[in-house]
């Protein structure tokens, strides 16, 4: 049990922070300390003040019991005695003036490490343990890809509109909802892990219809997040699509793209990506001496913590990468995304005290679940407390690929959910434990979608598909039923059972954010389908309340 203390804390933090081609990418950066042998002692404290930053970096610590500031200090320590920010060149800056803007610029030559710093360290070391277990075993470059891209779609669910809240990359998969923006954005960044580069292309003139892209030796493979789906290399209605078009090959058959287009894609339009506008989805954080210097030092991972825009004797840059990468367009053309560097200003930004910040306070309140209710009869008191951050342990260990764990200590919160549920049923609470009470609902109703994520990832389809039906039966309409809806009608569809998975679709195509996606699905259906008359049987099977618990 973690203290009071500790508690407020973490509760204080999240009120103010609420918080192409592998081959030619620069070398591996990690993110472990390291002591060997005998060291000077100047070096032995570079090393022991890295360790102790890195210890509280973890994804499993910083903002539940490391905190962002005091990390921010350790890292300066180091900086100031060990590393180095400043440029050993700065006429180079100067080649950037036409694509960063003053802010970037300024950021880009910071002398000091930041909160920001410190969480682009988490994420990154997040999205490299993600990237290494999703794209486990497979056989290419592009296989890796396909594969992240599935695994962004099963783990972000599409939220158009989100708020208006600008969230970090961590926030991102932490929640599980975010708009088509930040899939592509997450995306980008796991297979940049990987030391895959990905762009973003637009036509020239307007930037609403996008496409990202991933530069590989052989091609630029296309994939749509406003259909949830890699590009189908032509019109015809294979499914699932393990091979995506390539930008060649789209501009060959502008079919392609058209029929996408008629489903309500926002790719655009073959004859606009002839010539298109390129954009490269990262962020200042990335460019930055501060963090080349820290990710130069580290021996022992593979993190990826920096990677410079321009030519060095690291080797190439993001830039000329990305010009190799295509004929199709030429430096001129290659541009910085804004929206990464849009979502992480703004959010750096938040005023504690605004609604911003309250909302994204609520949003990770459930993270630390589960509650202890203590009941004395005798003096009628009800004393509840935090019980520790169980919630937020098993989302980061589901995302990472330790699904066994994930699953069993989802269950656990779902029980202890329905428990303290029971327990306080005939006391008489007021509106702040109601209000608690409803933060534990939400941690459950969480708890019972990602066990079924976790059995997807893991094969257990059979298990994911009992739980998804049970998940419509507790939850009629709820934060993910659209999702469950479209993650059954994949599991029927990937099963020819087309009435079933029509059955989930038609309940989707039309105000859902999945809608697109719905629609996309749909088109697959080869027209020798049946989808009038459902199996009423499975239509009706489902487990019993509280009998999936050994699996959830």
């Amino acid at each position: 049990m973690i203290s009071q203390q500790r508690i407020l804390i973490v509760l204080s933090c999240i009120a103010l922070f609420c918080t192409g081609c592998p081959s030619k990418a620069p070398p591996a950066g990690t993110t472990g300390g390291g002591k060997t042998g005998k060291q000077d002692p100047a070096d032995q404290r570079c090393a022991d003040n890295l360790d102790n930053a890195f210890s509280s970096l973890d994804p499993y610590r910083l903002e539940i019991d490391a905190d962002i500031e005091a990390t921010a200090t350790v890292l300066n320590s180091w900086l100031s005695t060990c590393g180095t920010s400043e440029w050993e060149n700065p006429e180079l800056l100067k080649k950037l003036d036409r694509l960063l803007s003053d802010q970037q610029m300024t950021d880009l030559q910071g002398e000091r490490f930041g909160s920001r710093d410190v969480t682009h360290i988490r994420t990154a070391i997040l999205l490299r343990r993600i990237a290494e277990q999703a794209s486990a075993n497979a056989d290419s470059d592009l296989e890796r890809a396909t594969r992240l891209f599935e695994y962004v779609a099963r783990n972000v669910v599409p939220q158009p509109d989100n708020q208006n809240i600008p969230l970090t990359l961590y926030q991102v998969v932490l929640f599980g909802r975010a708009t088509a923006e930040h899939q592509a954005w997450l995306f980008a960044e796991l297979l940049h892990q990987l030391r895959i580069d990905a762009v973003i292309l637009t036509p020239q003139e307007e930037t609403s219809s996008w496409v990202t892209a991933v530069c590989l030796d052989d091609g630029n493979y296309l994939f749509d997040f406003s259909l949830l789906t890699p590009v189908p290399r032509d019109a015809e209605k294979s499914w699932p699509i393990s091979t995506p078009a390539t930008l060649k090959e789209v501009i060959q058959k502008p079919e392609i793209l058209a029929s996408l287009r008629a489903l309500g894609s926002q790719v655009p339009t073959a004859e606009s990506l002839k010539n298109p506008a390129v954009w490269i989805p990262s962020e200042t954080t990335f460019w930055s001496m501060r963090m080349r210097s820290l990710n130069q030092t580290q021996t022992g991972s593979a993190t990826l913590l920096a990677d410079a825009l321009l030519d060095g004797d690291y080797g190439q840059g993001i830039l000329s990468r990305v010009d190799d990468a295509s004929e199709r367009w030429k430096r001129d053309d290659i541009r910085i995304w804004d929206f990464p560097e849009d979502q992480l200003s703004r959010y750096w930004s938040i005023s504690p005290n605004s609604s911003q910040s309250q909302a994204l306070r609520a949003r990770i309140m459930p993270f630390h679940a589960p509650l202890e209710v203590e009941v004395n009869k005798e003096k009628q008191d009800i004393k509840i407390t935090e019980k520790g951050n169980k919630q937020w342990m098993a989302r980061l260990s589901q995302l990472e690929g330790d699904f066994t764990k994930a699953i069993m200590t989802f269950g656990g919160l779902r029980i202890g959910s329905k428990s303290t549920r029971n327990l306080m049923a005939a006391q008489d609470v007021d509106a702040q434990f109601q209000i608690i009470l409803q933060r534990e609902d939400v941690a459950a109703e969480d708890a019972h979608f990602w066990v079924a994520i976790s059995q997807l990832e893991s094969g257990e389809i059979t298990n994911a598909k009992t739980t998804l039906r049970d998940y419509l039966n507790r939850y009629e309409s709820a934060r993910w039923t659209d999702a469950v809806r479209y993650l059954l009608a994949r599991i029927h569809l990937m099963n020819d059972d087309y009435s079933l998975a029509a059955e989930q679709l038609d309940q989707i195509l039309q105000t859902s954010s999945l809608k697109n996606a719905a629609a996309f699905l749909k088109s697959r259906f080869p027209e020798s389908s049946n989808t009038s008359e459902p199996n009423t049987d499975e239509k009706q099977e489902s487990s019993a309340d509280g009998t999936d618990e050994g699996n959830s």
